[in-house]
């Protein structure tokens, strides 16, 4: 099954997971006052310290950042 997955989607299942909850997260710190360790419990991380990692891998800058760059 994974090996199907990777021949139509072009990655893992894992990636694909991991991705939507990053975009989960993105909207939630865009969108909401939660603190950024309820979004990062909120979309599966067990802290705030890899989820802020994570993220800032995926999307070029910190959580924390961009909920900055929002209220700027």
């Amino acid at each position: 099954l994974e090996r199907l997955f990777m021949e139509k989607a072009k990655m893992s299942p894992a990636h694909v997971y991991r991705k939507f909850r990053l975009e989960r997260a993105k909207h939630l710190i865009t969108q909401t006052d939660a603190s950024l360790i309820e979004i990062a419990l909120e979309v599966g991380f067990e802290s705030a310290g890899h989820f802020s990692r994570i993220f800032a891998k995926a999307y070029g800058q910190t959580p924390s950042r961009l909920r900055m760059q929002q209220t700027t």
